[in-house]
């Protein structure tokens, strides 16, 4: 709440007994910050942690650091006299008390009420939806699965929204993960068995792009939304809705869909795997206007269902440990960069909506190098495709962590 007025209506005043009034919804206690003899905006934070008592070392204080020394503490600030230091004022606000939901920082290594611990959450069931229930995409198919993972994302994150508790949150992050892990593995087997191989780089640049972009558009989304409150309901819970509301979309295009010829083949569903054939096949002549060329001979293949330590025998070993640790390490520099830069940039004094401008701006290059990938997927081979885009993001991560 900001109390706006002349000087000597009574402002302070007003803003002290409302504050006696909320005191007892506040374990903590209330605490008046007067700011009236600053002339540094810079001082704001170490002036109000040295209100609260908080142990900070020189002026050089963050809203972060105040946050991770609150921790789950309950308490209202008051800052009085702050007009000639608005900015830092409004910049510190949001990053303590943004609906009082998490913490900037997570307090403590098993503590659940940080942003920290919100992040992880996702990545514990996207671990989760991958290694346990990757299997149920080869049980009941490749358009099944993937199209009601989705919808059981959308459900989740629309719970999401309405949550009003840190534990809430956690686990409905959680279960969304795991949706969204199953998704993954069960996109990336449907179109391997669908593209041909000649083309098949290029159509993973395609989906890859076509997915990125939604990178940027809930960062542009968050940038304009979850600093305010459209109709009195929180930023945050807007980008969860419009988010799941656009995913049911998808998931109605999505029904239209073939299922994956090979996948039925191999269950034993011969007739509907040729239907399917056929149809594509007719669909690719009208558009090229030729008859196509006849199938090449197909490879030998073993006649028995495949077993998931399979790729942890001696042919395959030296494959599999490689790409565990590519992924593994990956993941940390794609999806860590992605989810701390705004934290990142708060600690660096960069005000919340500039964080997440920024955060915008980055998000851009994710789809557009992905298509740019379409012109050279096919061209040259997939190790010198990861291994080249792999140094460079780590030297640029490098640049990046130097800068001031």
């Amino acid at each position: 709440m900001t109390l706006i007025g002349p000087g000597g209506i009574g402002k302070t005043t007003l803003a002290i007994e409302l504050a006696r009034n909320l005191l007892p919804e506040f374990d903590a206690g209330a605490f008046l910050v007067e700011l009236a003899s600053l002339s540094d905006p810079d001082l704001v934070p170490s002036t109000v942690a040295t209100t609260l008592g908080l142990k900070v070392e020189g002026t050089g204080v963050t809203s972060s650091e105040i946050a991770r020394a609150i921790g789950t503490t309950k308490l209202l600030l008051v800052l009085d006299n702050c007009e000639h230091v608005i900015d830092a004022s409004a910049s510190l606000a949001p990053g303590l008390f943004t609906d009082k939901l998490l913490t900037a920082t997570t307090p403590g290594f098993f503590d659940m009420s940080g942003i920290g611990a919100f992040i992880a959450a996702l990545f514990t069931g996207l671990f989760i939806g991958t290694i346990a229930f990757a299997f149920v995409a080869d049980r009941f198919g490749r358009r099944t699965v993937f199209t009601y993972s989705l919808l059981w994302y959308s459900i989740c994150s629309l719970i999401l929204a309405f949550q009003d508790t840190a534990a809430s949150l956690m686990f409905w992050r959680l279960v969304g993960g795991i949706g969204i892990g199953v998704e993954l593995v069960t996109i990336d087997a449907y179109v391997s068995e669908l593209v041909p191989k000649a083309s098949r780089g290029k159509a993973f640049a395609y989906q890859l792009g076509g997915g990125f972009l939604a990178v940027p558009t809930v960062a542009f989304f968050a940038w304009l939304l979850v600093l305010f409150a459209p109709l009195g309901v929180s930023g945050w819970r807007w980008v969860l809705v419009i988010g799941s509301l656009g995913a049911v979309v998808i998931w109605t295009i999505r029904r239209q869909l073939p299922e994956s010829p090979r996948w039925l083949a191999q269950r034993g569903r011969l007739a509907e795997a040729e239907a399917i054939m056929a149809r594509i096949e007719a669909q690719v002549e009208a558009q090229v206007g030729r008859p196509l060329a006849p199938p090449g001979p197909a490879p030998t293949e073993l006649r028995r269902p495949g077993r998931y330590l399979e790729i942890f025998e001696p042919v395959y070993r030296v494959r599999t440990v490689m790409m565990l640790v590519f992924n593994f390490g990956t993941s940390i520099g794609f999806y860590g960069f992605a989810n701390w830069v705004p934290t990142l940039l708060i600690a660096q004094g960069i005000q919340v909506t500039r964080s997440l401008e920024y955060t915008f701006l980055i998000a851009l290059a994710y789809p557009i190098f992905a298509f740019l990938g379409v012109s050279f997927a096919d061209r040259t081979e997939r190790k010198w495709q990861l291994a080249a885009p792999s140094i460079g993001t780590a030297v640029c991560g490098v640049i990046f962590s130097l800068q001031t």
